[in-house]
C-alpha cells in the first residue's frame, strides 16, 4: 500500500482522457489555467493545449504585458485547430493608455480564420471588423463597448446567443440586419449605448423579429419604441425600457401595416 505522503501527490487528473482535462481547464480563466504549469514537469506546456482564452487586462501589470500575451499565444497555436473560446477585456482605466485598434482587429480576424465558436470582446470604442458577420463557426458572440459597423451583409448560420453591452451601432438599420442573419437566436440581451445621443432622442426604433428566440433582456432609456415580433418561442424575458418621452416623432403602429 501507498503511504500517506505518496497519495497526496497523486496527480488524479492526469488519469482523465485529455479531451475531458481540456475542457475542463477551458472553462477557467487563462490565468489560472497558466499556473497549473507549476505543478509538474508535465503540465508545464499542457496549458497550451486548451482551445481557448480567457484575459482581463486587469490580470497583468500594464497593457504592454498584456497585448503581447495575446500575440504569443495566437502564434504558438496550433494554426490548422479551432479555438472554441476567446474571450479578452481590454478597457484601459487611463485615457492615455491608447488602444492598438489595428493589433485588436488582428486578433480578432485570427480567431476567425480558426473557426472561433465564443467570441466575446470588451474593449473601448473600437470598430469591429466586417468578418465577425459572416463567421459561420460561430455559436455565441458577446460584444462590449464596441462599435458595430454598417454590416454589408450578415450571414450567422449557427449563433444562439448574442449580448450587446453598451455597444454603438453606426447605423440605426444594422441592429436589426444582425438579428435577421442569425435564423437560429435563442438568446438575445442588448443595452443600447449614449453614443450619438442627440440622433437616438430623435426617432430611434429597435426591431426584434427572431422566431426562435428563447431569452430576451433589454436595457435601453433612449429609444422611442421597440418591436418584438414571434414570440412564440420565448420562455423568459427581462425588459428595462424607459421610452423616450422627449421625441416629438411618436411610433405609429398602423405604420407597420401599411
Amino acid at each position: 500500500m501507498k503511504g500517506n505522503d505518496e497519495l497526496e501527490h497523486v496527480d488524479r487528473l492526469r488519469n482523465l482522457p485529455e479531451c475531458l482535462m481540456l475542457q475542463i481547464l477551458l472553462k477557467l480563466g487563462t490565468k489560472d489555467v497558466v499556473k497549473c504549469s507549476v505543478l509538474s514537469s508535465w503540465w508545464r506546456n499542457f496549458w497550451k493545449l486548451v482551445p481557448g482564452l480567457d484575459l482581463d487586462l486587469d490580470d497583468f501589470p500594464d497593457h504592454v504585458a498584456f497585448a503581447s500575451f495575446i500575440d504569443r499565444f495566437l502564434l504558438s497555436y496550433n494554426s490548422e485547430s479551432r479555438l472554441q473560446h476567446f474571450k479578452f477585456a481590454y478597457e484601459p482605466e487611463e485615457e492615455d493608455d491608447e488602444v492598438d485598434v489595428s493589433r485588436l482587429i488582428r486578433w480578432i480576424s485570427t480567431v476567425i480564420d480558426r473557426k472561433v465558436q465564443d467570441l466575446h470582446v470588451s474593449c473601448r470604442a473600437v470598430e469591429i471588423p466586417q468578418t465577425v458577420y459572416t463567421c459561420e463557426s460561430l455559436v455565441s458572440l458577446n460584444l462590449r463597448g464596441v462599435i458595430l459597423p454598417n454590416p454589408k451583409i450578415v450571414s450567422l448560420p449557427f449563433v444562439k446567443v448574442i449580448a450587446l453591452d453598451w455597444v454603438r451601432c453606426t447605423t440605426d438599420w444594422g441592429l436589426g440586419r444582425l438579428i435577421s442573419g442569425s435564423p437560429l437566436l435563442k438568446s438575445f440581451t442588448l443595452t443600447l449605448s449614449t453614443w450619438r445621443r442627440h440622433r437616438l432622442y430623435k426617432d430611434l426604433v429597435v426591431a426584434i423579429d427572431a422566431p426562435r428566440l428563447e431569452y430576451l433582456r433589454i436595457y435601453d432609456i433612449f429609444a422611442q419604441s421597440f418591436i418584438i415580433h414571434s414570440l412564440g418561442s420565448l420562455v423568459e424575458a427581462d425588459i428595462d425600457i424607459a421610452f423616450n418621452t422627449l421625441c416629438k416623432n411618436r411610433y405609429d403602429p398602423e405604420i407597420m401595416s401599411q
